[in-house]
């Protein structure tokens, strides 16, 4: 298994939680950025979290659901990731 815990969830089922659950589901997603990111240090490919805030991203995953009943929250927080590294690129050649 490549992966566990509340991404592993599908949209359908996603979509019936109560928000706070919701809610513990997002946090696992930050989780799985962060630990991406921490992964990403060594080849200098970290994405940058706050190029979007949290409320975004978490409102992002919940319409991603909405629309994708039949994917993973997982595939939604892959479909972010895209997001979050376009602007991190973004930020970058700013510089």
């Amino acid at each position: 298994m490549l992966a566990k815990g509340g991404g592993t969830l599908g949209c359908a089922a996603f979509n019936k939680l109560p928000a706070e659950t919701k809610g513990e589901v997002f946090s696992w997603a930050q989780g799985y950025l962060s630990g991406r990111n921490i992964d990403a240090l060594a080849t200098h490919n970290a994405i940058d979290l706050d190029s979007i805030s949290g409320a975004e991203q978490e409102r992002f995953l919940a319409n991603y659901c909405q629309t994708h009943s039949s994917d993973l929250y997982l595939n939604g927080v892959g479909e972010l990731v895209k997001i979050l590294r376009a602007k991190t690129n973004t930020h970058r050649s700013g510089f």
